[in-house]
């Protein structure tokens, strides 16, 4: 099958990148969400607490007031009974209402204070305790929307890498069929697993179907070649050890065009195959002068 192992460490690599990014971003959101609500957290708990002194100095102001109050009533009793002629227990009496009325009103008042101080206190718990709800929040929505958004990210470079792999297929797809023109199976074996059996078959129908390419590019011998067409290949000596003779222009003038190029560019060398490709696409056995080496590194055609 096809290698697909750079295009996944490639992909691996830019998935581990943007996760990290993702994650740096809801990091640096949850840092900042956090940070305001402790800041707004502090300041209520600071004015809640403020109050507590504050009512305990109203209430105590309100006591003294009516201590006063009480000590003014009772002098003004006195002062009456006094003027009337009121008798000692007519005036006792009149003071023991007056305590009674401060008690109740003293308890009334004491009462208000520790049912205020309560509400105080409750309402610093809730501060406490919206805080930390809001806390928890914060983190669960920031959360949610990272998971989300590394989901959508993972889904994306998903379809990014088939879309890759598709384009990687269709690139080994048109090399394969490049070479296959050539009789050289190898790009499908290496494209679709296929073995040397199978690629050896493959060699053998287009060695029939073409068979002066492939005994020009010594795929089959004169032997085979003759047992495909009924003849020698042209040039053959067959008095000899077999293969091409010394005196086939034909041939050497190929080699020559390979070796001179290959010579010229040794990062772009050409096969034997390759060559005979090239002379039949320029219609011209001295193909050298026709091909050069593009931008992208790949031979084409002037």
């Amino acid at each position: 099958m096809a290698d697909t192992s750079a295009l996944n460490e490639k992909y691996q690599s830019f998935v581990a990148d943007n996760t990290n990014n993702i994650n740096a971003m809801y990091d640096a959101q949850k840092t900042s969400q956090l940070t305001g609500l402790e800041s707004a957290y502090t300041q209520n708990l600071s004015d809640a607490e403020s109050l507590k002194p504050q009512i305990d100095k109203q209430y105590n102001t309100a006591a003294n007031d009516l201590a006063v109050q009480y000590e003014r009533n009772r002098y003004n009793n006195n002062l009456q009974a006094a003027q009337n002629g009121l008798n000692v227990g007519t005036g006792s009496q009149m003071n023991l209402a007056l305590n009674s009325q401060y008690g109740r009103d003293f308890g009334n008042l004491r009462s208000a204070q520790a049912a205020a101080q309560v509400e105080q206190d409750r309402q610093i718990a809730n501060i406490k305790a919206q805080y930390q709800l809001q806390v928890q929040e914060a983190i669960a929505n920031n959360d949610l929307a990272r998971a989300a958004a590394l989901v959508d990210e993972a889904n994306n470079q998903v379809n990014q890498l088939s879309k890759a792999y598709a384009l990687q297929q269709e690139d080994l797809g048109n090399a394969a069929a490049l070479l296959g023109s050539s009789g050289d199976f190898s790009g499908y074996g290496n494209l679709y697993g296929l073995t040397e059996d199978q690629i050896g078959t493959l060699q053998t129908q287009w060695a029939a179907q073409n068979p002066d390419l492939a005994w020009q590019s010594g795929m089959i011998d004169a032997d085979q070649y003759r047992a495909i067409t009924g003849k020698y290949p042209r040039g053959y000596s067959s008095g000899g050890s077999g293969g091409y003779s010394p005196n086939d222009s034909y041939y050497q003038r190929m080699l020559r065009q390979r070796d001179a190029w290959n010579a010229a560019h040794p990062k772009n060398q050409i096969s034997q195959a390759g060559s005979l490709q090239i002379a039949k696409a320029t219609g011209n056995l001295d193909w050298s002068n026709a091909v050069t080496v593009n931008s992208d590194g790949q031979i084409v055609l002037k």
